[in-house]
């Protein structure tokens, strides 16, 4: 498949723990084009790359209050990203990575786009204009590179009004596409989970840019591209990139 097709879901996660700086550059070295990272806050308010809202899976720390959100950036800059339960020891030097470490990729790779999702456990702290505005430095520096996307369709709403020039919504519900929220923002992507599909020939039906995920299966994936896909999201970027 073409690079231009694929989205690394969380960087290259099937060769490196997710949503690290190792993921982010093993995926664009393999090819990728677009990069999907996912964005959690710290009780100070700054943006992290991480996915889960508490550090169990990602960080091996288990405590029940061990949230992302409870730690300032400049501690969680300090704990693991190991994954080591996947990887065991190979990656045991990754940290938590701060957003800023954007700055020094994408000017090294100026082709490649990166799509930061916004996830929802830091509404329960901030509100969505706190977000927003703790993102603001990335869009004035890198804005031609980034697509903000979450599933919290006002957030994504108010992101447009503060001159995000590209934006997506992460799919709730299937039905959503035609509700007032979604038609008043006009992203310019459309994410959704592969099993949301009511079918593959819907995907001919959205007007923004659609993004399925999640897709290891190079067969799905020529399939979803064919029914109307304008891209596929995955972990393994690299099987996908290098599939005959």
């Amino acid at each position: 498949m073409r690079a231009d097709q694929l989205v690394a879901h969380r960087g290259y996660r099937a060769r490196a723990p997710e949503n690290t700086r190792s993921a982010i550059i093993a995926a664009i070295e393999a090819g990728a084009l677009f990069v999907e990272i996912d964005i959690q806050f710290s009780s100070d308010c700054q943006p992290v790359i991480y996915h889960d809202a508490c550090m169990g899976r990602v960080s091996g720390i288990e405590h029940a209050d061990r949230l992302i959100v409870d730690h300032k950036v400049d501690e969680l800059a300090r704990l693991p990203a190991s994954e080591s339960q996947r990887f065991g020891v190979a990656f045991e030097t990754e940290k938590i990575a701060k957003l800023e470490i954007l700055n020094d990729i994408l000017f090294r790779y100026p082709e490649v786009r990166v799509f930061l999702e916004i996830k929802t456990a830091s509404l329960i702290r901030f509100d969505r204009h706190m977000l927003i505005d703790a993102l603001e430095p990335y869009r004035a520096q890198l804005q031609k590179q980034l697509v903000i996307i979450s599933s919290d369709y006002p957030l994504i709403a108010l992101a447009a009004q503060a001159n995000w020039r590209r934006t997506g919504v992460v799919l709730n519900r299937w039905r959503d596409l035609q509700g007032q929220q979604i038609k008043g923002i006009l992203p310019e992507y459309v994410f959704i989970d592969k099993m949301a599909l009511p079918e593959s020939s819907a995907l001919g039906k959205i007007a923004s840019r659609s993004v399925v995920y999640e897709v290891d299966d190079i067969d799905e994936a020529r399939a979803l591209i064919a029914a109307g896909a304008d891209l596929v999201e995955t972990f393994d970027i690299g099987k996908l990139l290098t599939a005959c």
